[in-house]
């Protein structure tokens, strides 16, 4: 009997709901022991692109691997990409007909050269880029026909602008500030890009800076936002300008603590100053769902009474938010919540003194703060990819996904939570996502090959929850083993996700060696 049968049955029986959910497509390559894991880009439309290093060397230089899939996960195109063996990929960018890839040394603290490489369809071209002050960078993105890279010099949030036609380099003026952090940095549709620091000169009032620049690093608009005394904003979130709407979306809580007392949502209109709509956890309908009842009810009554008497509500929790969608009726967030290793020796954030700057399993890429959850710039957003990152150690456990929609005034219109089973990792990552579809919110993780979903009708708020195996490629194929730890999905397009990881296969039908270890993609639909 194959090991998926008997789960596969049971989805049978229940049918209805959930059998409407299909995988209609799957990638897979045979992998050798010494193979590297891929890095999965999102193109959209445009299909996947899986990048991963190899064991090959010519010249003082590594071979990278790059494949390009297309939207049904079929392999259209492979491409080597020759890089110096000292350096490491660092982050994506993508455009309809090419992807862009950022090389750095690996002693990026030490020296900042990087490698920025164009790969299409037909031809590789590749640029230099070389600051004159060394440059620890935490973002990189692309605006226009020119590159934006993020990050710190001595300290002071600095954001550089690389033009590809002539190869020049500049820096952004009116940027470089102490006790200033960069927290986001983002492109808009219209080719603008906006970036967001925090200000933390009053250390009783810290503000929000917000500044939208065109595509040639001119300054468009600049606010300042603050939510309060002895309250100060955390880990941001800045919409894309779908619309003409721009929404700050985030967590907040009190000065010098890393824990959330809530959600805050700002729409940021020019010229115009607004207060932040500001939502405690204890007073949102489904956040507390994961609580017996009566503890439920204790705690929004608590923080009701707080709130009224005009004091900081008391139930906390480690809260990131990872994703903000622009939708035709506002925004909606997607944020998890995690527990932080009770280990304070084996806890990054712990110590700062021992990590200045990166903590291996982000890659070395993010600035230690005490104050705040820096986002999570995945495989999604441009990330920093921690390539072959340590996972020895369970540093951290995510327990819960959490969505909460807005309006275009920042008002919150409805907040739904799904409990993560036992999700540990050695450092934070994101575990789940959503998508809508029909007036459903659908919310999906994948643990082990089974994909955890839930789904919650918006019109008469009935939720249900089902678990559904990933499909093999073959009715012979008989799942032996998942690697530990390959729980990732993530959403693709329209109403599709992706999900990835290793498994071990048997099928008997096969001649010569029957067992083949895979690295697989499902593409996962919804209805």
């Amino acid at each position: 009997m194959r090991a998926f049968k008997p789960v596969l049955l049971l989805l049978l029986t229940s049918f209805g709901l959930y059998a409407q959910i299909s995988q209609p497509y799957r990638f897979e390559k045979e992998l050798r022991f010494t193979d590297h894991e891929f890095m999965i880009i999102p193109r959209g439309n445009q299909g996947l692109a899986l990048v991963r290093e190899t064991n090959t060397y010519k010249s003082g230089n590594r071979t990278w691997e790059v494949l390009l899939l297309d939207t049904t996960l079929t392999q259209t195109k492979a491409i080597n990409v020759e890089i110096d063996q000292r350096r490491n990929l660092l982050g994506y960018e993508h455009s309809p007909s090419a992807l862009y890839l950022l090389f750095g040394l690996a002693d990026n603290q030490m020296r900042s050269e990087f490698r920025l490489v164009e790969v299409s369809a037909d031809t590789l071209q590749a640029w230099e880029i070389k600051p004159e002050i060394n440059c620890i960078l935490t973002r990189f993105t692309k605006a226009g026909n020119n590159f934006l890279l993020g990050g710190y010099m001595n300290n002071e949030p600095t954001i550089l602008l690389f033009r590809p036609d002539n190869e020049s380099l500049k820096i952004l003026p009116g940027l470089f500030q102490k006790d200033t952090d960069l927290l986001d940095l983002r492109t808009n549709e219209n080719n603008t890009f906006t970036v967001l620091f925090m200000d933390r000169q009053n250390r009783n009032n810290r503000k929000l800076v917000l500044r939208i620049f065109d595509s040639e690093g001119k300054e468009l608009f600049q606010n300042e936002i603050s939510i309060g005394e002895r309250r100060a904003p955390q880990t941001c979130l800045v919409s894309t300008l779908k619309r003409e709407d721009m929404l700050v979306a985030g967590t907040w809580g009190a000065p010098h603590s890393r824990q959330s007392m809530g959600f805050f949502a700002l729409p940021v209109v020019p010229f115009q100053s607004r207060d932040p709509r500001l939502y405690a956890l204890g007073e949102l309908t489904h956040y507390l769902d994961h609580l017996k009842e009566a503890r439920r009810q204790r705690i929004q009554e608590k923080t009701k009474a707080l709130i009224t008497a005009g004091r900081l509500p008391d139930y906390l929790d480690h809260v990131r938010p990872i994703r903000l969608e622009e939708t035709d009726e506002g925004f909606i967030l997607l944020a998890e919540v995690f527990v932080p290793s009770s280990a304070a020796g084996r806890d990054p954030f712990m110590y700062p003194g021992l990590y200045p700057y990166p903590y291996p399993p982000f890659a070395g890429f993010y600035p230690y703060n005490p104050l705040y959850y820096p986002p999570i710039y995945n495989r999604w957003y441009n990330p920093f990819y921690p390539v072959d990152s340590s996972r020895e150690q369970d540093n951290v456990k995510v327990i819960r996904s959490v969505v909460l929609a807005f309006n275009h005034e920042g008002n919150l219109l409805w907040d739904y939570s799904f409990i993560l089973d036992d999700i540990r990792l050695a450092a934070v990552e994101q575990m789940s996502d959503f998508c809508m579809s029909n007036q459903n919110l659908y919310i999906l993780y994948k643990k082990k090959s089974n994909l955890h979903i839930k789904k919650v009708n918006l019109q008469n708020q009935n939720a249900t929850e089902e678990v559904i195996p990933l499909q093999l490629s073959d009715e012979e194929d008989e799942l032996r083993n998942e690697k530990d730890r390959d729980e990732y999905v993530r959403y693709w397009k329209d109403r599709t996700f992706y999900v990835w990881g290793i498994q071990s296969i048997r099928n008997k039908s096969r001649t010569g060696d029957t067992f083949r270890q895979v690295f697989y993609i499902n593409a996962v639909r919804v209805p």
